[in-house]
């Protein structure tokens, strides 16, 4: 059977086409590092890093939700212990103020200062987040919650949960609970300490504001408690996750990036392969036709 000139062109052609095809494909791997730049080039692998870069971003979406959470939680936190500090001194004036070897001048003047802590709880209550948010306020969050008028705390925000997704499907409230009966509780327990050091009702300082004072210790120790679980348990949740992401990311480095190395042998493999290409078909494009006659 004869070979027409036509018919070796076409080869040529088709085998330079290929070989340069194959030469492209592994530069542009070594230039970009990456095993494919289209689904077509390796579908199981796309298709695998599709579906893994789903799932990474629904978990990076979860961990922003929780460094909200964390946010919340840990300037409730901050504000909490100051409180303490509040609440230690005012039982310590408390304590002063019953005694019957205190004056009522001292009195008085512990009657001032039990004014200044209401001032600081007050301020405490008010306490503003990221983006001047009042961690406080409920949901009416742009909303200053709390002011002091007539000798009593008076709430202007709401009782509503801050939520955020921590887990497919599960939420954590990420704001204090019964913060307006929380804070105004504990500013009533402070007006009538203050009213009774004024008075000098050492009866009523030992056996009703000693008592009243501790129980405002203690309701404030069991919000700490609670506040300091979810602390912990954004923790955890964060920690897990960052783990979870890191294998996920080593997933998708697998199905999508190169090895270096290996690349740019095959790089020069293909470089080889295409010149050799060319190659044969300039020697062959130099037969006439009685090359072909003989």
């Amino acid at each position: 059977m004869r070979v027409t000139s036509n018919y070796q062109y076409d080869v040529y052609r088709n085998n330079i086409r290929n070989a340069q095809e194959n030469y492209f494909l592994a530069q542009q791997r070594v230039m970009t590092g990456k095993k494919f730049t289209r689904v077509s080039e390796d579908p199981v692998s796309a298709l695998t890093s599709l579906n893994v870069r789903s799932l990474r971003s629904r978990l990076e979406q979860l961990d922003k939700n929780l460094m909200v959470a964390q946010e919340y939680t840990g300037t409730t936190e901050n504000s909490l212990d100051e409180l303490n500090s509040v609440l230690k001194r005012a039982y310590t004036l408390t304590i002063q103020g019953a005694s019957d070897a205190t004056t009522q001048e001292s009195r008085n003047a512990m009657a001032n200062e039990i004014a200044s802590l209401q001032q600081r709880l007050v301020d405490l209550s008010n306490t503003q987040g990221v983006g001047g948010k009042f961690i406080f306020a409920g949901q009416s969050s742009d909303t200053k919650p709390f002011s002091a008028t007539g000798g009593a705390l008076t709430f202007a925000g709401d009782t509503l949960p801050i939520n955020v997704e921590v887990r497919p499907n599960e939420v954590m409230r990420a704001n204090l609970e019964n913060a307006d009966t929380f804070f105004t509780g504990i500013y009533a327990t402070l007006e009538t300490l203050r009213t009774d050091l004024l008075g000098g009702d050492v009866g009523l300082l030992s056996d009703q504001d000693v008592a009243a004072v501790l129980g405002a210790m203690d309701q404030l120790s069991d919000a700490r408690g609670l506040n300091a679980t979810k602390l912990q348990e954004i923790d955890r949740l964060r920690t897990e996750g960052a783990r979870r992401m890191d294998d996920l990311t080593k997933t998708i480095s697998d199905n999508e990036d190169i090895d270096l190395a290996e690349a740019i042998t095959k790089m020069q493999m293909a470089e080889t392969a295409y010149t050799a290409s060319l190659q044969v078909a300039s020697q062959g494009f130099r037969l006439s036709l009685m090359d072909f006659l003989r």
